[in-house]
């Protein structure tokens, strides 16, 4: 018989890989791709096979999307979400889905009104371009 002074085994198992902001970033894409209601399965690979890395930047950027830039299996959008532009983990966070819109609209969208919706549609609300 448990008391209330008896502590039970945890629900959970604390994931034991150490994080990096990378990992991190990887992690908020499995979790957009999973989570986004509506999204075909082409579409979802579409988003998990974009190269993505967390890079230093220049300054001018908080992230940036590159179409059909990264070649190991076709070509593919890299997405780089520059540490010269970190503010907080909630900004990574929207600067990543923001750049994951991009990818959705495809090439030749900018910041108009479809690469807008995209970012909608992958859970970004109050889509702000910050360039």
């Amino acid at each position: 018989m448990q008391t209330a002074f008896q502590v039970s085994k945890p629900r959970l198992a604390l994931n034991p890989r150490p994080m990096t902001r990378q990992s991190f970033l990887e992690d908020v894409r499995e979790l957009v791709v999973t989570l986004s209601p509506g999204l075909a399965d082409d579409t979802k690979e579409l988003l998990k096979n974009t190269k993505l890395v967390y890079g230093m930047g220049d300054g001018s950027y908080r992230g940036i999307c590159y179409y059909e830039a990264w070649q190991k299996t076709g070509k593919q959008a890299l997405i780089e979400i520059a540490a010269s532009g970190e503010e907080s983990v909630t900004q990574l966070v929207g600067t990543l889905i923001h750049e994951l819109g991009h990818v959705l609209a495809g090439k030749g969208h900018g910041h108009e009104a479809t690469s807008l919706a995209c970012c909608t549609k992958l859970g970004l609300a109050n889509v702000v371009a910050a360039g």
